[in-house]
């Protein structure tokens, strides 16, 4: 019987391609894709799991400028890695200069900020990068970053009163360092009297300076280690005053003014020398620099001192020209080699303070009272009055030795002041920092030089003499 298409039904071909349709609408996945919730939640699980994988990735891209830098500055924090603060997204532009903060550690009397300054349009930086209030640790040229120190102190800081610090940077300038420049001995010869001039105005240091220079090129020499400078003239003026002139390399004079160079005569080398000639003497190293011909020379006149009276910072007469001769007599300083970069990449973030322990001491020590003692993982903090009368509150050059429940110590030779005596605060703050990690809750005692005080339970016990230092 022949058979017959009725209106309204399908051929085998279109109920086959029906069937497929059907069972490819009801397999798992489409049914799935049907469900818009599931689709949302799907996608929402596959980003966090691509975040998860990449996260550490990014955050390395985004964070590590340098890596090299990074790992110099792990190296740098050493054991005090783990107590250091991140710090992340903390950034700043201008001048096509970021500014970037890495870590930080700190307690309330002080610590340390490391920033990456990186030139994303040049090479105005370098190793010797000049920034106030900043020490530079190292330079990656590959990425013209520069990864410096920012150190603050309790009293000079900008702790502001929500627990943050700012940094205000302003000024920048590439430069080279130089040090251990041996300065001829034959020209420290008392014989050496050299003609002079009078700098500049521009460049006195008080109405009582007489602005007395060198003249140039009386005695010029090439100075070993030193590729960015030479000297000039060297020897004494008609008042015994020792004076190092240099001269500056011409590629680099275009960037000399008041503030892209300074140098001075590492006179450390005399201190045994002067110590057999002054028994009860503080010495004055020091001196002042001053411009000639636009930058082209600068001018070193050492005026160092002796000091007769610490406590009311009496002067005495300036050194013999005699005191010169029997020690070698090195240069060190720094000059600019690019230009200076003017710009605000003030920064400000919250700082986190390592936990400490204060105690009460009350005890007189080199004639200054101990009032209190703060330990943190990072150092030893002392509060010290003076008496009525004497001129410096502090405790500086005496060693302090920190002790632990189980007799081991550790021994810091010097102290930094963070606290300067003030008519309003008549207070000085010592802070002694340690080498390593010491835990606060384990301090059992400290010494100053030999005195030494136990301590129990947040206070100090009576202190006593110690017959030897602590090795």
């Amino acid at each position: 019987m022949e058979e017959k298409v009725l209106s309204g039904s399908i051929s085998k071909e279109a109920q086959a391609a029906m069937i497929r349709k059907e069972r490819t609408a009801n397999n798992a996945w489409h049914k799935f894709c049907r469900n818009k919730s599931a689709v949302v939640g799907l996608v929402i699980v596959c980003l966090m799991i691509l975040m998860g994988v990449l996260a550490p990735l990014l955050s390395v891209a985004a964070l590590a400028v340098s890596p090299t830098l990074r790992q110099t500055l792990e190296s740098l924090l050493g054991d005090f890695a783990p107590y250091s603060q991140a710090v992340e997204g903390v950034s700043v532009e201008d001048q096509g200069i970021r500014v970037s903060v890495v870590k930080a550690i700190a307690d309330e009397a002080g610590g340390s900020v490391y920033l990456e300054f990186q030139d994303i349009t040049g090479d105005r930086l370098t190793e010797g990068t000049v920034i106030p209030d900043m020490y530079p640790i190292s330079y990656d040229p590959e990425t013209h970053t520069l990864l410096a120190e920012y150190k603050w102190r309790e009293y000079f800081g900008q702790i502001n009163e929500d627990g943050s610090i700012t940094i205000p940077i302003h000024k920048i300038q590439g430069g080279e360092y130089f040090e251990g420049i041996q300065l001829p001995q034959e020209l420290l010869d008392a014989d050496n009297v050299l003609n002079t001039e009078i700098a500049s105005e521009a460049y006195s240091h008080g109405s009582d300076d007489k602005r007395v220079v060198l003249a140039p090129e009386q005695t010029p020499r090439k100075l070993d280690g030193a590729d960015n400078i030479t000297l000039s003239s060297m020897g004494f003026d008609e008042d015994g005053l020792l004076h190092i002139q240099i001269k500056i390399a011409d590629d680099f004079v275009k960037y000399i003014s008041s503030e892209s160079h300074y140098y001075f005569v590492d006179l450390s080398t005399l201190h045994p020398h002067l110590k057999d000639q002054y028994q009860e003497g503080i010495f004055a190293l020091n001196g002042l620099d001053y411009q000639l011909r636009d930058g082209r020379y600068l001018d070193f006149v050492v005026r160092s001192q002796v000091v007769s009276g610490f406590e009311d910072m009496s002067w005495g007469d300036y050194l013999p020209k005699e005191a010169y001769q029997d020690a070698p007599v090195l240069l060190e300083g720094w000059i600019a080699t690019r230009e200076q970069v003017e710009g605000d990449w003030t920064l400000t973030f919250p700082l986190h303070f390592q936990p400490s322990q204060t105690v009460a001491v009350g005890q007189e020590v080199n004639t200054k009272c101990v009032e209190s003692a703060d330990f943190s993982v990072m150092s030893a903090t002392l509060k010290i009055t003076r008496p009525t009368g004497q001129y410096y509150a502090g405790l500086p050059g005496l060693p302090l030795t920190v002790y632990r429940t189980d007799g081991t110590h550790i021994t810091v030779a010097d102290s930094r002041c963070v606290h300067p005596w003030t008519e309003e605060e008549p207070w000085v703050l010592d802070r002694w920092e340690y080498a390593e990690p010491f835990a606060p809750d384990e301090v059992a005692a400290f010494s100053l030089g030999y005195w030494y005080i136990p301590l129990q339970e947040g206070r100090a016990l009576p202190g006593y003499w110690l017959t030897e230092l602590p090795d």
